[in-house]
């Protein structure tokens, strides 16, 4: 099924995917493809890696800073799952920042996860 929808440009929707909604183009041959799928997207690495952290650090962090967030699929889950209390996401690309956006409100966390448009780098330009 996900050969015949990649090959046209389709909103799509996964729910449940670690508490989470996530809105994607069925043009998005990876992130998407892994969430039409499997419906999650680097689930366990996350879960790994927060957990590692946890045992490190000793509490939850208020404030996670997701840089090229794409659709949003990391700090939605991080916040959604209780890692992060709140989030700044930032993409520079306008088709993921539409979705980041559509996803942030699909998942209730207008409140705490602020979006930005915007590349960030080291050098202007």
């Amino acid at each position: 099924m996900w050969e015949i929808l990649s090959k046209h440009n389709h909103d799509l929707t996964v729910r449940d995917s670690w508490n989470c909604t996530f809105s994607f183009s069925s043009s998005d041959r990876v992130i998407g493809r892994r969430l039409y799928i499997w419906r999650e997207y680097q689930q366990a690495n996350m879960k790994t890696a927060m957990n590692i952290y946890s045992k490190i650090h000793g509490h939850q962090d208020q404030l996670i800073l997701d840089i090229g967030a794409n659709i949003g699929t990391v700090c939605i889950s991080l916040i959604k799952n209780g890692y992060f209390k709140r989030g700044i996401a930032i993409e520079p690309e306008a088709v993921n920042y539409n979705y980041l956006e559509r996803n942030v409100r699909q998942n209730g966390l207008e409140n705490a996860l602020y979006t930005v448009k915007k590349a960030v780098s080291s050098q202007s330009g």
